[in-house]
């Protein structure tokens, strides 16, 4: 069989695919620690799931921890990597150099996950003399032409929510395999690509909602210790090999 060949990452469901990816950044923190295991109590407590989920989380990653010690960190921050990425470069282009679109053009950490900028585009002619970490910024006019040229895999949506079906659109003649979506409204997109939308209010949605939920009142009350202490997980051999540095 050719090395070259991989097979698919395992089917996840959106549910796992999410803890996924918090995994992925407690892994990377340890990593980066120099922390060389991790428990699967460890891993639960520090992202508030049962660690029976963790466990069920893994089993398709055919993984396997150490008795007494947990996962090795290096090792299972690979495994989870190759979820998500792909077996090649992926570029993407950005639609819309405001606030959002500037933030996602100058962070430097897409290059880390497998990620290259292709392409930045913005219908205002200030910007198209600009050139962001050697991409020019480019008239929205060409976005399709331009997509189709440099085999686009991606469109990053930044614009308002009034222009952003048309640009789906353009994107979807471009070619582009995915449409991150970073306009308030929803969009309509052929079947074969792939739509996520990036809420930036939906967290604090949902914290609003468990407040209401669990206090039911405008403020916190009273009783409520204001600097709680932060306990850690039970103390056993797996948690303490799995945390010493």
């Amino acid at each position: 069989m050719d090395e070259n060949i991989k097979s698919k990452p395992p089917q996840l469901s959106e549910a796992t695919l999410f803890r996924m990816s918090r995994y992925l950044n407690v892994l990377e923190e340890f990593s980066q620690k120099g922390i060389q295991y991790i428990s699967t109590s460890k891993l639960a407590f520090l992202l508030g799931v049962n660690p029976a989920v963790v466990k069920q989380d893994f089993l398709p990653l055919k993984v396997k921890g150490q008795t007494g010690v947990g996962y090795e960190v290096p090792q299972l921050l690979q495994t989870i990597r190759e979820v998500f990425l792909s077996r090649r470069t992926l570029t993407f282009a950005i639609v819309g150099f405001g606030n959002i679109g500037q933030a996602l053009a100058s962070y430097q950490g897409f290059e880390r996950d497998g990620f290259k900028v292709g392409g930045i585009f913005d219908s205002n002619p200030k910007f198209q003399n600009y050139s962001v970490r050697g991409v020019k910024i480019e008239d929205v006019e060409n976005l399709t032409r331009i997509c189709r040229e440099r085999q686009i895999d991606i469109g990053v949506i930044c614009t308002p929510a009034s222009v952003a079906q048309e640009v789906a659109d353009q994107l979807v003649l471009g070619g582009v395999k995915g449409i991150w979506n970073f306009a308030p409204t929803e969009l309509i997109v052929p079947e074969h690509v792939i739509l996520v939308h990036e809420h930036l209010t939906r967290g604090l949605l949902t914290i609003s909602y468990h407040i209401s939920q669990r206090y039911g009142v405008d403020q916190i009350p009273e009783d409520v210790d204001q600097n709680p202490v932060l306990t850690s997980p039970p103390e056993s051999a797996e948690t303490q090999s799995s945390t010493a540095e």
